[in-house]
């Protein structure tokens, strides 16, 4: 799975991948919220599929939940080349951390580092 590539500056700049892999990031909720959020998701697919456009749905929960608990507005803050300059941008910025964690779950999930059916 990859960053959708007009987030994916926004990505780097702020170094979303590091930041979600981090000791401090607490994964495991934000994991369990994904698995959460895709299986509400699924309720709505009557022929079951997992159709990769779910992601985006996902990710800008994700994007909203990492948003509201402020830690994402302090690692921005952090970030001395992080440019906020208006609410499109922040919304950019917190859809483009919600496909970090995305990032991240899948990758766990492929390593057998989080089985998704906690």
């Amino acid at each position: 799975m990859r960053i959708p590539a007009h987030l994916q500056q926004i990505s780097q700049e702020l170094a979303l991948r590091s930041w979600v892999r981090s000791s401090s990031f607490p994964r495991e909720t934000y994991f369990a919220s994904v698995d959460i959020f895709k299986a509400r998701i699924a309720i709505h697919q009557p022929d079951g599929d997992d159709p990769a456009d779910s992601y985006e749905l996902v990710a800008a929960m994700i994007g909203a939940a990492v948003n509201a608990e402020g830690a994402l507005l302090t690692h921005a803050l952090k970030n001395a080349t992080c440019n906020i300059d208006g609410p499109d941008r922040w919304s950019r910025i917190c859809l483009a951390a919600g496909w970090a964690v995305l990032q991240s779950y899948e990758h766990a999930c492929n390593n057998g580092e989080w089985n998704h059916e906690h």
